[in-house]
């Protein structure tokens, strides 16, 4: 029972940011927009499998770019997003083996207060089905219908690694 009570704890928090991480990737779909006029965002990683914690970040691969290596693309959409007033941190990451922009958005939450919203940000250069995070979605999500107790196991560790310091791969 415990558990199961920490894991509604878990989705409740991850229920009342909804709206903030949505305002976060609506305001990176118009820069991206603004940027390469055919492109698209898609949500993958935590956030689309339902495995994400309030702590959490935002997994998303842009679609329908211009064509050119991933890395060329984040160094153009770095130097955008560092113009953007909602963006308070960009830190890109173009050696990676899936080359990331690490973002740090500013979102009005209430009053005269924001909220910061971290998004990575990937660039998929060939199919959406080549994009390694995307083609994740629906194993764990099946894997999750097929093993009950996964989600809530999994909910559980990320908090605990979060509490050792454990939680990012990168900073």
């Amino acid at each position: 029972w415990e558990v199961w009570r920490f894991v509604q704890a878990n989705d409740e928090l991850v229920r009342r940011q909804a709206q903030l991480r949505q305002r976060a990737i609506d305001a990176l779909a118009m820069d991206v927009r603004s940027a390469w006029p055919c492109a698209q965002l898609q949500i993958y990683g935590s956030l689309a499998t339902g495995l994400c914690t309030p702590a959490s970040d935002i997994d998303v691969v842009i679609i329908g770019a211009p064509h050119a290596p991933a890395p060329q693309l984040l160094h153009a959409l770095h130097s955008l997003m560092q113009s953007r007033p909602h963006v308070v941190g960009a830190q890109l990451l173009p050696h990676a083996q899936v080359p990331i922009l690490k973002l740090r958005c500013a979102v009005a939450c209430a009053e005269h207060q924001v909220a910061i919203v971290d998004v990575d940000v990937s660039v998929c250069v060939s199919s959406p089905g080549a994009h390694h995070g995307l083609a994740s979605i629906s194993p764990t999500l099946a894997a999750q219908r097929e093993l009950p107790a996964l989600r809530p196991l999994t909910i559980c560790l990320k908090h605990f690694l979060a509490m050792l310091g454990l939680n990012r791969r990168t900073r």
